[in-house]
């Protein structure tokens, strides 16, 4: 959890032990809410793909999260998607 000082606490049994996650950890100086934590890491982490991404010449115009797929209904555009492109809908 990145709300505890990274260099005192154990990684959890089932937590991620590693270097970029303690970095991250350590590098959190917000308050001691997870949500608001997570979002900054969140933001962090995208930050970090985009460059790598950036460096092997892959850039995107659009990025989400998965979590807006989650929250979405995928489906109506995997219908409309299919309804252009053979004029029948796509059926998962």
């Amino acid at each position: 959890m990145l709300t505890i000082d990274a260099s005192q606490a154990p990684v959890p049994e089932d937590g991620y032990p590693s270097g970029f996650v303690k970095g991250l950890a350590s590098a959190y100086e917000g308050p001691e809410d997870v949500e608001g934590a997570g979002r900054w890491a969140a933001e962090r982490i995208l930050g970090f793909i985009r460059h790598q991404m950036h460096d092997v010449h892959i850039d995107y115009d659009e990025w989400f999260s998965q979590a807006s797929i989650e929250e979405s209904d995928p489906t109506s555009d995997f219908y409309v998607l299919g309804s252009i492109q053979r004029n029948v809908p796509f059926r998962m």
